[in-house]
């Protein structure tokens, strides 16, 4: 997210332009503004195309944690919510080992059976 005064929440977004989301962790992280660089491209007939490319980020207003303590915030709260969406993952996965297990097993005993069958064809 980066300061954008053209958009309606006073926020825009590089991964999703132009959507009206604002920036609720803007406190924590501060704002900042997106610099953009010009790149010229030719395109057909050899007409110019310039497109703004992204380069980086300038730091307008600190916020209230550092950028480690920030990314630590975010990566903590993903980790709940993908663990709240999902609680019985760790059983479901602990299940699946056995599971394979077992089908690796059976896979086996049918091998042998059907060499035993087979031998007298061969």
């Amino acid at each position: 997210y980066y300061v954008d005064p053209t958009r309606p929440t006073g926020a825009n977004n590089l991964r999703l332009p132009n959507i009206a989301m604002p920036h609720v962790l803007s406190e924590l992280e501060g704002l900042k503004r997106a610099v953009f660089r010009d790149v010229v491209r030719h395109g057909e007939g050899g007409t110019e195309i310039h497109e703004q490319v992204f380069d980086h980020f300038e730091q307008i207003a600190p916020g209230r944690l550092g950028a480690a303590e920030y990314d630590g915030f975010v990566r903590d709260t993903v980790n709940f919510l993908d663990y709240v969406g999902e609680p019985t993952q760790t059983a479901r996965r602990a299940l699946g080992i056995w599971v394979v297990l077992f089908l690796l097993v059976f896979s086996w005993l049918a091998w042998l059976v059907k060499r035993e069958y087979w031998k007298d064809v061969h």
